[in-house]
């Protein structure tokens, strides 16, 4: 990391500090399992943070989300359940016209 910030181990440091700030707030506020959050900065340093509800017309992200959660579920083979909760959570968000291949791999 200091040479990403240009060999400045005070920066590094603060970068760091930062970057696990965000990641405890992450924690502390994303408690749904199989749901999708957005995070932004607000107006001066402020985070918001906020759920992307499962249907489509509520989030300009609603593919990007659904391929997420396919992507995320092939991977988890081991819990079924939460794989089933993301499969599930894909269909809501994908567009049926659209995105015909993601509905029909999340069906299978």
């Amino acid at each position: 990391l200091p040479s990403f910030c240009g060999g400045d181990s005070g920066v590094a440091l603060a970068t760091m500090a930062r970057a696990r700030s965000i990641l405890e707030f992450v924690k502390r506020n994303c408690t749904d399992d199989a749901a999708t959050y957005c995070l932004t900065r607000g107006e001066g340093a402020t985070l918001q943070l906020w759920r992307v509800e499962s249907q489509r017309a509520t989030t300009p992200f609603g593919r990007a989300c659904a391929l997420l959660c396919l992507r995320i579920a092939r991977r988890c083979t081991d819990d079924v359940e939460r794989r089933r909760r993301l499969l599930d959570r894909c269909v809501a968000l994908a567009d049926a016209k659209r995105d015909a291949a993601v509905v029909a791999e999340a069906h299978l």
